[in-house]
């Protein structure tokens, strides 16, 4: 066993220590069940980017899980990396790290490699509406304007699509209006005129008018 200028304590053969490999980080103490899984193709890159970024405030990955958890829990000394399997397979390298993530659940992961994002979705599902949630109230004002926005623009679309539908075919939709339809009150009329009649209240009682005799009509018959 040696010890990286890292800090991290190293599991590995000494030759081994620029290989690609799967590695994993963990506390030395067992029972806290604090593990990462990671790739690289080279470890003693990777251990010492590791260290550099736990430990410089400046670094814009410091504030993540896995370095949080590090620094909370004494440093990077209290850890150890081993190698879980090592290949010069790049793609078989990638696919191992998600099979060992997927196996036995690191607890300071926050990735998993090669997830769907219905996979991710489905394992995300509370924390992700509770995110949803803080956005819409943090952000209120800014959706409504937002909201209305899209609404006028689609409201002026639709108008200008409307238009130019009437422009390229009024020729046709005006034949279309002088088609005479019936209606089942018995009244006739043009075709653009239907909707209106149907409110009127010589359909209404045209309709009950018919209704009636149809109604005696079938009494009459029954009585046969």
């Amino acid at each position: 066993m040696m010890v990286l200028h890292s800090m991290f304590v190293y599991l590995g053969k000494p030759e081994d220590k620029k290989s690609s490999c799967v590695y994993q980080i963990k506390h030395k103490n067992e029972e806290l069940n604090q593990t990462y899984i990671g790739q690289t193709i080279n470890l003693q890159h990777r251990i010492a980017h590791h260290n550099g970024t736990c430990n410089n405030p400046n670094d814009k990955h410091h504030n993540v899980k896995l370095y949080d958890v590090i620094r909370a829990m004494g440093g990077t000394h209290n850890y150890e990396i081993s190698i879980l399997y090592k290949s010069d397979d790049i793609d078989l390298i990638k696919e191992m790290e998600a099979i060992i993530i997927k196996s036995i659940k690191p607890s300071l992961n926050t990735n998993i490699p090669m997830r769907t994002k219905k996979e991710y979705e489905i394992a995300n599902k509370d924390q992700i509406k509770c995110r949803r949630m803080k956005h819409l109230y943090l952000n209120h004002e800014e959706i409504k304007k937002r909201d209305n926005a899209r609404n006028v623009f689609r409201k002026e679309y639709l108008v200008n699509k409307s238009k130019e539908y009437y422009a390229k075919n009024s020729v046709e939709l005006l034949k279309k209006r002088k088609i005479n339809v019936s209606c089942v009150c018995g009244k006739t009329m043009r075709s653009s005129n239907f909707k209106d009649h149907l409110k009127t209240k010589i359909h209404t009682e045209l309709l009950e008018k018919t209704n009636s005799e149809l109604k005696n009509l079938r009494e009459n018959i029954l009585r046969l």
